[in-house]
């Protein structure tokens, strides 16, 4: 019996990409490792319609009628979801060698599971003892494509010439719009560098207050990703994925959170002078990051705890066996 690894992950118009997109990048790493890999991916059409990788199976692997005939002993089992339940997180641990569960949040009361929390804020989480876990936080956790852990010497510059504005894979409540309106009221010679996706809903109305210094790009990968953090002078975004990669980047960001499951991440971050926030209410500390201070307090914090370290070779070692834990 092939002892595989399987991506346990979900992905949404609805619930965003943020899963996918690291699930993604540990697949892929995976697989230049010579582990073979398979993710099931419980989406809708949106998402199905977006993604055409060979290693990508579309099932919903959360529904209770399913077997999980996918899973052998021998297997060991990624999970990254919000959806899964507690009973479905233990029927799974106890058909398969190893379960690893991505958490960003302590979602739930696991048991005798491999946790990797890979997020800043991790590491000041009180995991609960004595439950037979073994737990991985910390800077070095950080699940991210490969583009986005090459280092570079950023110089912050005293003017701003070039902003990104990206709000993940969805923008469900249309901030991109807001935000590249109240920019090009306080400037109107900076260049937006403005990522979208086909998920999003106001594109054409994107697309009209842009100006000509401006770009619009949509379906870029992580190579054209890491391009636009490095040249821009500081990004607003929205407080998923993205924000581990800003901060890899070394980035200065201003963030909002736009679903429940970012607002701890968000809060830590911008207390401990990571990024700064803003809110669909007051978007005003977008105007502070134009102020070189601003850029370069934030820039050193986020210098400050960079680590080489990442949670997929943590993975890696937890699949061969070889971490010690």
């Amino acid at each position: 019996m092939i002892n595989n690894t399987i991506v346990l992950t979900e992905a949404g118009k609805k619930i965003g990409m943020g899963h996918f997109v690291r699930m993604s990048a540990v697949c892929e790493e995976l697989r230049d490792n010579d582990i073979p890999v398979r993710m099931l991916l419980n989406s809708d059409e949106t998402v199905n319609s977006m993604t055409n990788l060979n290693y990508v199976e579309y099932c919903n692997w959360n529904d209770g009628s399913d077997s999980m005939d996918y899973i052998n002993a021998v297997d060991t089992v990624i999970l990254d979801s919000y959806l899964a339940g507690y009973e479905k997180i233990n029927e799974i641990n106890r058909k398969c060698k190893k379960l690893i569960v991505i958490d960003d949040n302590i979602r739930l009361n696991y048991s005798n599971v491999t946790i990797i929390n890979p997020n800043y804020f991790g590491m000041f989480l009180s995991y609960p003892q004595n439950r037979g876990n073994v737990i991985y936080t910390g800077s070095g956790c950080t699940l991210l494509r490969k583009p986005f852990n090459r280092f570079f010497d950023r110089k912050i510059a005293d003017e701003v010439s070039n902003v990104l504005i990206t709000m993940g894979g969805t923008d469900v409540k249309n901030v991109t719009l807001k935000v590249i309106r109240y920019i090009k009221a306080l400037d109107s010679e900076v260049s937006l560098h403005v990522v979208v996706t086909d998920a999003y809903d106001e594109i054409d109305k994107i697309n009209c207050n842009l100006g000509a210094n401006d770009n619009l790009y949509k379906g870029i990968d992580a190579d054209q990703m890491s391009e636009l953090m490095r040249l821009a002078d500081f990004a607003v975004a929205s407080a998923g994925g993205t924000t581990n990669e800003l901060i890899k980047m070394l980035c200065p960001c201003v963030l909002v959170g736009v679903a429940d499951n970012q607002l701890q991440n968000l809060k830590f971050l911008s207390e401990n002078n990571y990024v700064k926030k803003f809110e669909l209410s007051d978007l005003n500390p977008i105007r502070d990051m134009f102020m070189p201070e601003q850029r370069r307090q934030l820039f050193d914090k986020m210098k400050s705890t960079h680590s080489k370290e990442t949670g997929i070779s943590i993975i890696i070692g937890e699949i061969r066996g070889k971490n010690g834990k």
